[in-house]
């Protein structure tokens, strides 16, 4: 049986597995990105300032339950990098999450890829429209059994991980 994990590593993003096995065939399983939700002071108008904390326990114990009783491990990790208008505080966060993967996986002996957006999208998304929600209807396409875990707008963080195990998979040789 072989597992192919892509990982979208923004906090809305997701970790998603693709495995392979003869006698089940292909199954999906996602995780969404686990944040925490800590308070701190008060805003202006008095309301409670709330901040999003990565859940480092609960994404390490993902990791470990997705690759249980896999002998091969083929694992993307989206490299990220600033963009153009981002917040300050966005940005910090987004490099955690790329962080905390990078260590997560080094740490469980699991080897595994960075590759940029636009080196996996050109390769999947061919001939899709350029607009970010396209990923979902690509996902839905290549993976139809998991069309009802895709249906928000919010799950494109999802799909990009999905697509990025897809590729993962692709790259092996193993479609």
């Amino acid at each position: 049986m072989k597992t192919f994990l892509g990982i979208d590593p923004g906090q809305t993003g997701c970790l998603a597995s693709i495995k392979q096995d003869l006698a089940t065939g292909c199954t999906v399983k996602f995780f969404d990105i686990p944040l925490l939700e800590l308070t701190s002071g008060k805003t202006k108008k008095g309301n409670p300032k709330i901040k999003h904390e990565y859940n480092e326990a609960a994404m390490a114990a993902a990791l470990k339950d997705f690759i249980a009783g896999s002998p091969e491990v083929v694992c993307i990790l989206e490299k990220v990098s600033a963009m153009p208008d981002q917040g300050v505080v966005s940005m910090f966060n987004f490099g955690m999450g790329f962080g905390l993967w990078r260590g997560m996986l080094s740490a469980l002996q699991i080897p595994y890829s960075l590759v940029h957006p636009a080196t996996w999208k050109a390769k999947i998304m061919k001939d899709m429209p350029k607009e970010k929600d396209a990923a979902r209807l690509r996902a839905i396409q290549l993976y139809p059994q998991v069309a009802a875990e895709l249906s928000r707008k919010k799950d494109i963080g999802r799909a990009d991980a999905l697509l990025l195990a897809h590729y993962g998979l692709l790259e092996t040789g193993n479609v």
